[in-house]
């Protein structure tokens, strides 16, 4: 195992990594993790993000009269846990990992993970014109979904 990490907004929830796989465990439960992400290139950071919003419906209102209807509908900010970012060696891009609807099972085709990959913004190398691989990456600990990325050639 090459490193671990748990989800401050999900306290039963960890991350290992090890060579080319992730995997998410239910610290419940530790006979088998409930997702396991494959990569192309060894993993070399995993790290939840600590900001993650999920707005929900807090109640609804509907108030009808003659000629038109009005309706109020408010909102309650919750955190949620379950957004997963990792890099791999060599890579100039993050995958973000949405597993806050994998559940434990026993059938890993229940499984819904959701993936993205983002690229962050900065100049290729003047020399090769090719972008530098990231060399690691930090969540801002209160700006929701924001990350912070280092390269190799000190971008």
């Amino acid at each position: 195992m090459y490193g671990i990490n748990i989800d401050s907004l999900n306290p039963h929830c960890v991350t290992s990594f090890a060579e080319n796989q992730v995997f998410v465990w239910d610290m419940r439960n530790f006979d088998k993790p409930f997702v396991v992400l494959n990569h192309g290139k060894p993993v070399v950071k995993a790290a939840w993000c600590p900001t993650r919003y999920a707005r929900h419906y807090l109640c609804t209102k509907t108030i009808e009269h003659d000629i038109f209807t009005i309706s109020y509908i408010s909102f309650l900010n919750t955190f949620r846990s379950g957004l997963l970012a990792t890099i791999e060696k060599d890579s100039s891009f993050i995958t973000l990992y949405d597993v806050h609807h994998a559940t434990l099972s026993v059938e890993e085709a229940d499984q819904a993970v959701l993936e993205r990959r983002l690229s962050p913004v900065y100049a290729p190398d003047v020399e090769s014109n090719k972008i530098s691989p990231l060399s690691s990456f930090a969540w801002h600990p209160q700006e929701e979904n924001l990350v912070t990325t280092a390269a190799v050639n000190g971008d």
